[in-house]
């Protein structure tokens, strides 16, 4: 199993950022997503895109590679995912 975490800050508008906390877990051999948990002001952008990806049982590197919407908090997504590291 693998798992990754990501500190990250978006900027929702010129006055503001927004800073966001993310950890996901991935089964090692499907390469799909087993669970996440993301702590900040909109993150429910963020978990919605994890849940058709893992609703769908497609491998998390669709998610990785995706382009994301600038300014939201899911550009944080290929951070999080590419930091994937083995769970010890």
């Amino acid at each position: 199993m693998f798992e990754g975490d990501a500190t990250g800050t978006a900027i929702s508008s010129p006055a503001s950022t927004l800073d966001v906390r993310a950890k996901v877990a991935v089964d090692a051999q499907t390469q799909q997503i087993l669970g996440a948990a993301i702590l900040g002001v909109h993150g429910d952008e963020v978990i919605h895109a994890l849940l058709e990806v893992m609703v769908a049982q497609q491998p998390y590197t669709l998610l990785a590679r995706g382009v994301h919407i600038h300014p939201t908090v899911s550009e944080l997504l290929p951070t999080l995912l590419e930091g994937l590291k083995p769970m010890v």
